[in-house]
């Protein structure tokens, strides 16, 4: 799979939907009442569970262990919804350019592409860099294409198994057998 053809991810599974009613429940609704911890948790096992095809595929290609790519999706589930992350993304777009374009002194927000997207939560610098792109040297409308392909779970999950493979060879990690 290309990961920088970011035409291929609109063919891409998605996952159900993590909304404001979500996060209210988990942060607001006492456990008692069918609300936090337990709610956030509750959500991160059903989506892991729904995707253990994918995360144990994805782990086999990239020759991880699939419990370590398992539990860093779970870790990373749950939490903004995404159209929080798409807001972001749009207010920084807007504050990076113009005056910001040629003195960063104007500006008021993070860069773009340290927006994260994703349910595995992956800023747009972040997934570049794995792809072997420089994000700085990406358009705006080239990070929005790579933060909708990082919404479709199967692009989500290969590209973070990609980067974990990354950050392994780093440590000069590489397991017996998985």
């Amino acid at each position: 799979m290309d990961m920088r053809n970011f035409k291929q991810c609109r063919v891409m599974t998605k996952s159900p939907s993590w909304t404001f009613l979500d996060v209210l429940r988990w942060k607001v609704l006492p456990e008692k009442l069918g609300g936090g911890r337990a709610y956030a948790r509750g959500f991160k096992d059903a989506w892991v569970k729904k995707h253990s095809y994918l995360i144990r595929s994805a782990a086999l290609r990239y020759k991880l262990p699939p419990e370590l790519l398992a539990g860093v999706c779970w870790i990373e589930v749950g939490g903004d919804p995404n159209i929080i992350d798409r807001f972001a993304f749009e207010v920084r777009a807007i504050d990076w350019s113009g005056p910001a374009c040629i003195d960063r002194n104007f500006t008021i927000t993070s860069p773009p592409a340290k927006t994260s997207f994703g349910f595995v939560s992956m800023q747009l610098r972040t997934a570049a860099k794995t792809m072997g792109l420089n994000a700085d040297h990406m358009s705006t409308s080239e990070l929005r294409s790579l933060s909708l392909c990082l919404e479709k779970d199967t692009y989500n999950i290969n590209l973070a198994a990609m980067h974990l493979r990354q950050l392994a060879d780093y440590d000069n990690y590489h397991p017996g057998s998985v």
